[in-house]
């Protein structure tokens, strides 16, 4: 019995080397600059701009975060 498990463990070891997948050095993470536009990221200025444009009203932001521990950002 335990001759078959080792014969079945040798031989999926050795068919499984036969399917690896290697990374191509091509394959580099794409740049936030590019990244996060695609998904609806928006810097704060533009943001501000855009709400002021929509509303025709100025937006008075605070200068530094209040000393107020957030859990979400």
């Amino acid at each position: 019995m335990t001759k078959r498990i080792l014969i079945g463990l040798a031989l999926f070891t050795y068919v499984s080397t036969f399917n690896l997948v290697f990374a191509k050095d091509s394959d580099s993470p794409q740049p936030l600059e590019e990244f996060l536009p695609e998904i609806g990221y928006k810097t704060v200025e533009i943001a501000v701009k855009e709400f002021e444009h929509h509303y025709n009203k100025e937006l008075k932001l605070p200068l530094r975060v209040p000393p107020i521990s957030f859990t979400h950002h």
